[in-house]
């Protein structure tokens, strides 16, 4: 029961929302680019508008202990305030993909941007009625872009759904439901924007 816990726990924290898109997106980036120079720039882009500022915004909203500002966990600070996640998607990811989209950056790069932000506002409206697993959501969109643009040999890694599925359930972080409407809606909104931007045929 512990050890279930403990491997429960790791899995949810290495794919959480707020590290996996960032190794995957840098990824992405890293094998679509045509060279180091390219490829830093549209990095450096990414960790500004989705790492940096977020931090910011936590680091602004931490509470002060002992008269001193301390940063928040952010993993936490976005568990108490799932609508954050809404706003810092539209301030920070918007400006992202707008500035790659201008500079021309890797359409599988820009689709899986897009896919991540779309899926976020859904979510962040859904989450009105009845909550939703953005977590699992974001699982699901990174595993699809991973099979799409690298090729089924990575077909392997949709074994995550399943993972963070077990994971946020048996942490009793999200019902079944909550968890089916936030793969349900990943994948309706990641096909269509993957369908659009030519990764689906």
């Amino acid at each position: 029961m512990a050890r279930s816990a403990t491997i429960a726990r790791l899995i949810s924290t290495v794919m959480h929302p707020l590290v996996l898109p960032v190794v995957v997106l840098l990824l992405i980036a890293y094998t679509e680019s045509s060279g180091l120079r390219a490829f830093w720039g549209r990095a450096l882009i990414i960790l500004f508008f989705l790492v940096a500022l977020p931090l910011a915004y936590v680091y602004l909203k931490s509470p002060r202990a002992s008269g001193v500002k301390r940063l928040q966990n952010p993993v936490v600070f976005f568990r108490e305030h799932p609508g954050a996640i809404c706003f810092l998607g539209i301030f920070c990811a918007l400006p992202c993909i707008l500035l790659l989209a201008f500079l021309d950056a890797p359409s599988p790069l820009v689709a899986t941007l897009v896919a991540l932000l779309a899926t976020s506002l859904a979510l962040a409206l859904v989450n009105m009625f009845h909550r939703a697993s953005y977590h699992l959501a974001a699982v699901t969109i990174l595993t699809m872009a991973a099979v799409l643009i690298w090729g089924w040999a990575f077909l392997p890694v949709m074994a995550a759904i399943l993972l963070v599925g077990w994971a946020l359930y048996w942490l009793r972080r999200h019902s079944p439901t909550q968890l089916a409407i936030g793969f349900g809606l990943a994948l309706i909104v990641s096909t269509v924007s993957f369908y659009f931007f030519g990764l689906l045929s």
